[in-house]
């Protein structure tokens, strides 16, 4: 698809058809309608309809698809279609709702370059401004999440969610590319319903890792939608001729970067190296873990994992022997090509995995997603990119490998499952996709500046404190999709744009300088100030009665030091309160975040009890109404005894009150509170340590 603002526009039109119209060929038939109509065609072939459908809307629709819907609506004739009452049409439904589309997008546009000038201090050019919109296209028509400025635009989105309206604009886009991208991928809509084909999904490391949840919670939502797809698939496939059409695989190599990953994670416990803040999955690995053992234990669990839902290791397979050697595509054209933005070392472990796939795929990349056989699932980009490089991908094929997304989208579409009904994969959110685009752009950021600082360890460059300040900085970035809000939006964008690390490890080195200084500078000064005072002993001693006024004008000097000395301490102090202060506000600022979890989970929880005496109130009435109170008096008598007197054997056997709300204080509010400090990396015992610390710091100050 090309990065079109026409397209933007088309695609939410098509969207919006789609809400009362399920029917594919009836939507294309509208647009069909507005193009014969806008050029006053009276007569016209395929050919030009198609041609015309990618001039007006940008709409690349298989040629048999526009044949089908042609079909329903023109009469043809050696060749030749006509519409007899084009005359008496009127502008489209189509004409109508773009026009108002694109009113709209304008309005985004302008917005989003409000937003970016705002956010990088500097007024955009016309250049910069055409480059930003191209932007935005990609990112919503091509899913291309690397493109300039998106780190931005995905800020703005995020930023804009509470807006109803916004977001539902840009989704109505996003599920206009799934309708329209299973067009270009099916040219039989007759089809459409269910899936008859087999197709084995190999699978990547990140994408296992989705699965365990060891990415967040975003990612692993977006791996069930996927997998709920196939289960679906599958069942009806099972009930059809008992067996699966869907298998999900993975080849022995990402296995062993499974095992060097959690190996890793071993050497981390013990000390042998140091973690990597921008790898989420190593810090849920690690999460829990205090020693070796504890690593080995959750390896075994995520194996257990895999193997429990059917995601096997593939057997061993020789693809390079004589025979696929045709459907190899590794070359040193290829690699020389790839190497313009990746390294041999960066190209060569991706490329192997998509030349498996061509081998078997023995070449045949279909435009028909349901005919392909073999696909790659990644959550690489290093992998997506090479995918589509023209030297691997012909135009309208099929890529060797993809995303979730894509493939989930695929399934949404082939299956019919619609949007009536707002049940739909989590991966057609807008928002969703801006948190993951966010996240990844930091993590990467993150992960640059880590290389730095362990190039930096190796070389000896940096003391202990400096490194390990550094990688704790490096760690308190780092954010999971979901950990990514309107709150914190600003502060993610500003460790992606500026990387300060370096700035942050001169300023620390600046401060110990600064302090080695002070107190070298502080025990010249009690040298001084001891020399001085014996130089007063002995000149009082010796011209006591004669030089009264030259000993008066040392003792002020010797005030003077001393004053200036006392200065020096308390401009020390004050700098140490300073950073001590800076410390509290940011455990402080998590504190408040994780407090605001546990009262909002509080509040659900206190509702509990109410819910259930009004759901009792209501079968008593129901009760009554259906069976006379006669009936009933009993049994509400002998219901209040039973629960009167399971109170009272709480309160006997337990010793506590059955009230909620003392529950809820004294049980839940300890775990959860616990459970969200865990998760927002807030220390109680450090933060008051260095509230503790501080006022002493105040009152020394004061003193």
């Amino acid at each position: 698809m090309a990065s079109n603002g026409k397209q933007l526009a088309a695609l939410a039109v098509f969207r919006s058809l789609y809400d009362n119209r399920k029917d594919i060929f009836t939507i294309i038939c509208e647009f069909i309608k507005d193009v014969i109509y806008s050029h006053k065609l009276y007569t016209f072939n395929v050919t030009q309809i198609t041609d015309l459908l990618k001039n007006d809307f940008d709409f690349r629709i298989p040629e048999a698809v526009v044949t089908t819907a042609l079909n329903r609506i023109a009469q043809k004739d050696k060749g030749q279609y006509s519409i007899p009452d084009i005359g008496t049409m009127r502008d489209s439904v189509v004409s109508t709702q773009y026009k108002a589309i694109q009113a709209d997008n304008n309005t985004i546009i302008r917005d989003l370059i409000i937003f970016v000038e705002q956010e990088t201090g500097e007024l955009l050019n016309d250049a910069q401004k055409t480059i930003l919109y191209q932007s935005l296209c990609a990112y919503l028509i091509e899913d291309d999440t690397d493109a300039e400025y998106s780190e931005y635009i995905s800020a703005f989105i995020i930023k804009g969610q509470m807006d109803d309206q916004f977001t539902r604009r840009l989704n109505t886009i996003k599920e206009g590319v799934v309708l329209y991208s299973g067009l270009l991928y099916n040219d039989n809509l007759n089809e459409i319903g269910t899936w008859t084909t087999p197709l084995d999904i190999y699978v990547e490391q990140e994408i296992l890792f989705h699965f365990a949840g060891y990415n967040g919670e975003l990612y692993q939502n977006l791996f069930e939608d996927f997998y709920k797809l196939i289960k679906e698939i599958n069942l009806k496939s099972k009930q059809k001729s008992n067996r699966s059409l869907i298998r999900i695989k993975y080849f022995p190599e990402i296995r062993e970067e499974v095992d060097r990953f959690f190996k890793k994670a071993e050497q981390i416990i013990d000390g042998e190296d140091i973690q990597d803040s921008s790898k989420t999955a190593m810090l849920s690995i690690l999460s829990g873990c205090s020693s070796a053992a504890d690593v080995v234990q959750k390896r075994a669990e995520f194996y257990t994992l895999l193997q429990t839902n059917s995601i096997v290791e593939e057997e061993e397979y020789d693809y390079y022997s004589e025979r696929n050697q045709e459907y190899n595509i590794e070359s040193k054209e290829l690699l020389s090509a790839l190497s313009a933005k990746l390294t041999e070392d960066q190209v060569y472990p991706h490329l192997k995995y998509l030349n498996y796939i061509n081998v078997l795929r023995r070449g045949n990349n279909t435009q028909r997603f349901e005919n392909i056989r073999f696909i790659l699932l990644s959550g690489n980009w290093r992998t997506i990119y090479m995918s589509l490089h023209s030297l691997i991908k012909e135009n309208g094929n099929v890529p060797l490998a993809t995303r979730l997304d894509f493939i989930t989208s695929r399934f949404w579409f082939k299956l019919n499952k619609g949007f009536g009904d707002g049940n739909y994969p989590k991966s057609f959110d807008i928002v969703n996709k801006a948190q993951m685009v966010l996240s990844a752009h930091l993590n990467n950021s993150v992960a640059v500046e880590f290389n730095k600082i362990k190039e930096k360890i190796n070389a000896g460059a940096l003391s202990q404190d400096a490194a390990l300040a550094a990688l704790a900085e490096l760690k308190s970035r780092v954010r999971k999709p979901e950990e990514i809000a309107s709150e914190n939006v600003d502060v993610v964008v500003k460790s992606i744009a500026e990387s300060d690390i370096e700035k942050h490890l001169r300023e620390r080195e600046l401060e110990r300088i600064k302090a080695k200084e002070q107190e070298k500078h502080n025990q010249e000064l009690k040298q001084n100030l001891a020399q001085a005072k014996e130089e007063l002993n002995q000149r009082d001693e010796i011209y006591q009665m004669t030089i009264a006024d030259k000993d008066a004008m040392h003792k002020k000097e010797l005030q003077q030091q001393q004053k200036e000395h006392l200065a020096a301490i308390k401009k020390q102090k004050e700098d140490e309160l300073k950073t001590i202060s800076i410390f509290i506000q940011k455990i402080g600022r998590r504190k408040d975040l994780a407090d605001k979890k546990v009262n909002t989970r509080l509040r659900y929880y206190s509702c509990i009890p109410v819910l259930l005496l009004i759901g009792y109130f209501v079968l008593m009435a129901i009760g009554t109404c259906k069976y006379t109170w006669d009936i009933m008096e009993p049994i509400t008598y002998f219901g209040g005894a039973a629960f009167t007197c399971f109170l009272y054997a709480y309160f006997a056997f337990k010793g506590s009150s059955w009230n909620p709300f003392t529950y809820l204080t004294n049980k839940c509010k300890p775990q959860l509170t616990h459970k969200f400090y865990q998760k927002f990396d807030v220390d109680i015992s450090q933060l008051e340590s260095l509230q503790k610390k501080k006022a002493e710091l105040e009152i020394s100050i004061k003193e």
